[in-house]
């Protein structure tokens, strides 16, 4: 009876081992698909938000530059770089840069006299025209700097929280199957070898 005790053991260790290989491998791939759910959820946000920006830059700036409104241009800017997924912009007439600035990592904005961003991935160039008397005029551009440390830092929390969060599903489950098989296979099984182990000594002793 001691070996079936032994090999209660054995059972339990190696169904703990195969348990929790397979929780491991479902909440890793359900982190995977939260993952990448998550962040394409962010991406679309980020998508609508410079969109929106850009078209608010195409409606509202030309007028500003044709009347040679520098604060109204100012107001505007720093209005738009209160939008977390918005890092830095530039106003340019074509030849002079009108006003720019930027936001450091508390989001507080600050003034910079800078030349335009150079054309990289996260920065979005916006030509503005103003039409008067029929005629398309081009008087200028503006440049949007897009957030990426925002976004680096954000998949980098959803990423740590999905790994952390399967981690504890897995540490619960553990001790739940731990705590099961413990009264289910081995209490018995010790149970069982107690009394046999008294029913041989008395055999024995007679």
């Amino acid at each position: 009876m001691k070996l079936a005790f032994e090999l209660g053991k054995s059972l339990k260790a190696k169904f703990l081992f195969f348990s929790l290989s397979i929780f491991l491998l479902l909440f890793f791939c359900t982190g995977v698909l939260n993952y990448y759910k998550e962040k394409d959820e962010l991406n679309e946000l980020m998508t609508t938000q410079i969109a929106l920006a850009k078209v608010r830059a195409e409606t509202v700036l030309p007028a500003l530059i044709w009347n040679f409104s520098e604060e109204s241009i100012k107001d505007f800017t720093n209005a738009e770089l209160k939008n977390a997924f918005i890092s830095g912009m530039v106003v340019s007439d074509g030849s002079t840069v009108l006003y720019s600035a930027k936001t450091n990592i508390k989001n507080i904005i600050s003034e910079q006299d800078f030349e335009p961003f150079e054309k990289q991935q996260w920065v979005v160039d916006i030509p503005l025209n103003f039409v008067e008397g029929g005629i398309n005029n081009n008087i200028g551009f503006t440049q949007i700097l897009i957030n990426h440390q925002l976004m680096e830092s954000t998949l980098q929390e959803i990423l740590v929280r999905q790994v952390l969060q399967s981690l504890g599903y897995c540490v619960v489950l553990f001790m739940l199957i731990w705590r099961l098989t413990s009264s289910l296979v081995l209490t018995p099984l010790l149970q069982l070898n107690n009394r046999l182990k008294v029913i041989t000594d008395s055999v024995s002793n007679r």
